[in-house]
């Protein structure tokens, strides 16, 4: 099992940040927060008399030999403690400054990535709302393939229907000639033979018949 610290935000899921400003020391090095965790058990003079007693043990002990160098190391720490205090305000300026320009500088590389990012969000989600359109554009493709369905079914059938009626047609001028001719020959022939049938005799006795009749209506007339 593994256990998150206090901090940790599951939700937020926040970004570490760097101190700007170091945590209060006293002299030059000791954290503040040793005093503090001392303060309960040694009081207020506890921690210097622990720091002490331990300096004391090293010598006493020889574990920190007291040799012809140690004059330079009291140098060193006050050479360092006057750099501190001239200019120990500078160089913090100096590094905090570069450490502020860094910080504008990712605070400022995040912002453009997530506003790109956002940008992207609204983009997408405006992809999302014109994709939801297709559906009516699928509606009105699937109408307008049926409707075109329909006008090919129509031209089909008027295309068989021309088709048909052109073949009927045909068979009824086929019919209406065989009817002409077939009407034709038989008054042809009725009238050959009735010319056939007629004797010479006959027809001067129609001549002769008509023109008695003619004269009896010349007489009227």
């Amino acid at each position: 099992m593994v256990t998150e610290g206090p901090e940790r935000d599951e939700k937020n899921f926040p970004r570490p940040t760097i101190k700007l400003h170091a945590d209060p020391c006293r002299f030059l090095f000791i954290p503040e927060s040793w005093f503090d965790m001392l303060y309960n058990k040694l009081g207020v003079t506890g921690p210097y008399t622990l720091g002490g007693g331990y300096i004391m043990y090293l010598f006493s002990k020889e574990i920190w030999v007291m040799d012809h160098d140690l004059p330079y190391v009291a140098c060193l720490f006050t050479v360092l403690a006057g750099t501190y205090y001239k200019y120990g305000d500078l160089i913090a300026r100096y590094f905090i400054d570069n450490m502020e320009r860094e910080e504008n500088i990712m605070k400022n590389w995040k912002l453009k990535n997530m506003q790109a990012h956002e940008d992207n969000i609204k983009m997408f989600e405006k992809e999302i709302w014109r994709s939801e359109s297709q559906k009516e554009i699928f509606v009105a493709k699937k109408e307008n393939v049926l409707m075109q369905l329909e006008a090919e079914y129509r031209r089909r059938a008027n295309e068989v229907y021309q088709q048909v009626k052109r073949r009927l047609d045909y068979q009824l001028q086929i019919q209406t000639i065989d009817r002409r001719i077939a009407h034709k020959h038989m008054v042809n022939w009725i009238i050959d033979n009735v010319k056939k049938s007629i004797t010479p005799q006959q027809e001067k006795e129609s001549l002769k018949k008509c023109f008695a009749d003619l004269q009896s209506l010349a007489a009227k007339a």
